[in-house]
């Protein structure tokens, strides 16, 4: 697992809609319902999201986010290193991937060709898989899900 090198950040001006799942707490497997987040930050090395469920920032509770880039459906596992409210019911979370060597390599081929696309062609952050309203009305229209305070205790 190569998360030890540092990588460049894309900036994500609308930023990307994915769904994130609770896979892992304390090295055991859960089954979890996926959440709505939004990331607006990512590297091959790890992403930063928002979200309007409260999480633990904890190395054992790893979570799996589900996300379209460049028309390339992605599974990236990771855990929590930070967690900051931005706004009332609003947090962003910094995550560190947990990925293997083979898919961090694509994951650096692919944030390259994203920065050069964005640089070229920056209205594809106008259409999905991107967001363009505002993040706060999303998340308000967003079911939020039971199993919030009882995961927020047990990291």
């Amino acid at each position: 697992m190569g998360n030890s090198r540092n990588f460049f950040r894309i900036e994500l001006d609308n930023p990307l809609l994915a769904d994130m799942t609770i896979v892992e707490m304390r090295g055991q497997s859960i089954e979890t319902g996926a959440a709505s987040v939004l990331i607006d930050n990512i590297s091959a090395g790890g992403l930063r999201y928002l979200s309007n469920l409260k999480l633990p920032a904890s190395q054992h509770v790893i979570l799996e986010f589900e996300v379209t880039i460049l028309q390339y459906p992605i599974r990236l596992l990771g855990y929590s290193v930070r967690r900051r409210e931005v706004a009332e019911d609003l947090y962003e979370y910094g995550v560190m991937f947990t990925i293997d060597d083979e898919l961090q390599d694509f994951m650096v081929r692919l944030m390259n060709e994203l920065a050069m696309r964005l640089r070229r062609t920056p209205s594809i952050m106008s259409r999905p898989p991107f967001f363009s309203g505002d993040v706060t009305d999303y998340f308000r229209s967003q079911f939020e899900p039971e199993f919030e305070s009882e995961y927020e205790s047990q990291a």
